[in-house]
């Protein structure tokens, strides 16, 4: 049985309304974090966030948080699919989905945040998660703070019946 994050990673690409009529999401309003951004963002429960184009109010991204990483953050306790787990660190990640294809490392973000040990990005290539890209960022021990799986193609196509499965379009 697929849970809820395999579920919510398959409908990447899929509006607001669609979401809510396939009832995979409740039927509450898009949050505007901050004016004239072109995200808008929806809890799906605690830990778990998502975030929409402003214009067409498509499904960009999924949030996990695993670590709190500020005082106003929830940490998501349910469970992942694997090979995912709740407390993870950069080796683990590394072991399970090889190299990154980019990498950014320790940085100092403004308070309350402080220092992190930077992020990876993967091109997620298992069928289950096909055009699929994950950002894991980590805390300066290389634990994991958040997974982030986005469309892989978002800038340029949204449906889901055109991702590619390992390839961007050419000139990317």
């Amino acid at each position: 049985m697929e849970n809820m994050i395999e579920i919510l990673i398959k409908k990447l690409g899929l509006t607001h309304e669609d979401l809510i009529s396939k009832s995979v999401i409740a039927d509450d309003d898009l949050i505007e974090l901050f004016p004239g951004i072109d995200e808008l963002y929806f809890e799906a429960t605690p830990g778990i966030d998502m975030s929409f184009d402003a214009e067409t109010e498509r499904f960009q991204t999924l949030y996990i948080t695993l670590k709190k990483t500020t005082p106003s953050t929830v940490e998501f306790m349910g469970e992942l699919p694997a090979p995912f787990k709740l407390h993870m660190t950069q080796n683990e990640v590394r072991a399970a989905l090889g190299l990154p294809r980019h990498y950014s490392g320790p940085n100092k973000m403004p308070a309350p945040r402080g220092k992190t040990g930077g992020w990876e990005s993967y091109h997620v290539t298992a069928e289950a998660y096909a055009g699929t890209e994950l950002i894991v960022g980590y805390d300066e021990s290389m634990q994991v703070t958040t997974l982030m799986f986005s469309n892989f193609l978002r800038e340029h196509m949204y449906t889901p019946e055109v991702y590619l499965k390992d390839e961007p379009p050419e000139g990317q």
